[in-house]
This record gives C-alpha cells, structure tokens and sequence, in this order.
C-alpha cells in the first residue's frame, strides 16, 4: 500500500513485480508439491496457500507455505515443497522491490523466479530478471467462505498459522455424546487447531497472526492437506437432507474428499457411535433432523456386521445390519 517497512520474520504474501500474480501452494494432497506463481491478487485474499511464513535461520529465513518448507531453490527446477533440503533464503531490499536468493547451495542459479514458461511455477534463475523481483506484502487477513442455513452462516477450518476473529468457536463432545458443546474463542487461536465459524454474514474475515491462547480442551481437529481415505471414521460439518438442519455428520456416500484446511471430529472419539452431532452454541442447539435416505432407513443410524461388531467403513458386497435390517452394500 505504499507503506515500507523492515524485514522481520512473519507471515506475508509474495507478488511477482513481472506478472503481477502470487505464489501460492500448487495442490492441497500430501506430496511434493510444486509451487506455482500464477494467481491472480483477486484471488488471494481466500487462499490458505497464498501465506508464506518467513521463519528466522540466522540471518536468513526457511519459508513455509501450508506447514510444509520450500526445498532448495535450483536452475529451471520447479521449488517444491516438503522436499529433504529446505532452501535457506535471503531478501535483498532494493526500495519496495525485492529478491528472493537460496543460500543453501553455490550452484549460481539461486533466486526465486516467476517461469510463465513453465506453467508459471517458481523455479531458480538469476537475480537480474525481470521475474526474479518480488513485493513482499504482510499477510494480514484471510477471507473465508461461509455456508447459510436458516439466516446463519457456517463454516469450519484448520490453519496453518494462528488467527482471531469474531464467531470463532471450539467443540466438545458432551457427556452423552449426542453434541458439541461450542466455545467461543476471543483471543488469537492457535496454528493447526480445528475451529467452526459462525456469522450472520456469507463471508468471514479472520486476522493472521498474533500470540496464540491455550485451549485446553477442543474435540474438533483437522487436516492441512485434502483426506482421501476412511472418510466415514470422520463426522463432518455438514446440512441434513431437508436443508434445515446443519450439525457433524458422517460424510455422505457421494463425498470422495475431505477438503484441505477443514475441521472435522474423529468418529470413535463419540461415546455413543451417533453419526450426526448437534452443536450447542450457549444453550442453544443446532437441529441436525433425521438424515433419511430414500428407502425410509436413517442413514446416520449405526452401521453393523452380522457379529454385531461396530463398521465404519463398509466393502463392496458386503453384508451389514442398520436400524435392525439387513442390507448389501452395492
């Protein structure tokens, strides 16, 4: 915004002076992921990826994009993340400009580099071209999409860095295991904790960074990268069948992906094996109502094999018993 001021560990975004376009996390599952330098700054406010943690290494920095390091920073190699050798990297200040340099290595080619010839990823160059020079601004705040039942808008997530905002609440399971007690959070809630937003508006604006709080105790985690597998171990935030209802759900049949950065409840952590939960904002519950499939069976009952053993993630053919009746699993 015109406003300069002195390098310091943080949280920050990273334009590219060339494309004007953001560095950001390439992909959301597990792996070694590529970084990218290719969205544009309309985007950004909402993207988790876009937030780049400058970490002090001496006098330089290792950067975190999603919890995960930048590896090292070669000649026309894409920089990923996770990688076994983090990049140690430097900023040179040259006025609101910027470079980018890898002191992990002597190979030359050491810079951040904006290559739109290469899918726009960041890759290694000189420190000399035009896509090597960077602003870096401070990642102040992330914007966060919001789902609206009955007037009331929610959503929930799981960060990587700490934040504070309004309708912040953590959860725990009550005695009987039929809710979620709901807490709200003032202060600034810590990195990697799972939360649940609530808000009269479609859209929330939450603050990035500060000193974290001790929760002591929250049954909501999460995942920074997208889950794939067993989705049915986890209860989801999620809306019943008629749409008035919004509550922790076992995810449906049709759902092949947790998305990343969203809370959610370990199903064995439910005394009662319910899979759906209210959540108890101060007394007052959510309605999750009865999730009825169309054959009139109640599809969040428990499902069971014919041992009468607990199944959380029934097979292909296989043969189990909900709501007392018998059924295959096509």
């Amino acid at each position: 915004n015109g406003t300069f001021v002195a390098m310091a560990p943080g949280y920050y975004r990273l334009q590219n002076v060339n494309y004007g376009t953001y560095v950001v996390n390439g992909s959301s599952t597990d792996t070694y992921d590529n970084v990218f330098g290719g969205e544009a700054a309309a985007n950004v406010p909402s993207l988790v990826g876009s937030v780049v943690n400058f970490v002090a290494n001496g006098d330089n920095y290792t950067l975190y994009i999603q919890g995960k390091a930048l590896g090292q920073c070669k000649q026309s190699t894409a920089v990923t993340l996770g990688a076994e050798t983090n990049g140690v990297y430097s900023v040179t200040n040259n006025g609101p400009i910027c470079t980018i340099g890898d002191q992990s290595h002597t190979a030359g080619y050491n810079y951040l580099h904006n290559a739109a010839s290469q899918s726009n990823k960041v890759v290694g160059w000189v420190s000399n071209a035009g896509a090597s020079q960077w602003y870096i601004i401070p990642a102040t705040d992330l914007e966060v999409a919001l789902n609206t039942v009955d007037g009331v808008s929610y959503a929930s997530a799981y960060l990587p860095f700490p934040v504070q905002g309004e309708g912040i609440y953590t959860g725990t399971i009550n005695g009987n295991g039929s809710s979620l007690n709901m807490t709200a959070q003032t202060g600034v809630v810590p990195a990697k904790t799972g939360i649940v937003i609530k808000s009269p508006n479609t859209t929330a604006t939450l603050t990035i960074g500060g000193t974290p709080t001790t929760i002591s105790e929250n049954s909501l985690t999460g995942s920074l990268t997208a889950v794939t597998e067993n989705l049915t171990t986890y209860l989801v935030l999620g809306v019943s069948n008629d749409n008035t209802g919004i509550g922790l759900f076992t995810p449906s049949e049709r759902l092949t992906t947790i998305a990343a950065n969203k809370a959610y409840l370990s199903a064995e952590a439910v005394p009662n094996a319910l899979r759906a939960l209210a959540m108890n904002f101060g007394g007052e519950a959510t309605g999750v109502g009865t999730v009825i499939t169309e054959n009139g069976i109640q599809s969040n009952a428990p499902v069971f094999d014919l041992s009468g053993r607990r199944v959380m993630q029934t097979v292909k053919g296989g043969l189990y018993i909900q709501n007392g009746k018998k059924f295959i699993v096509k």
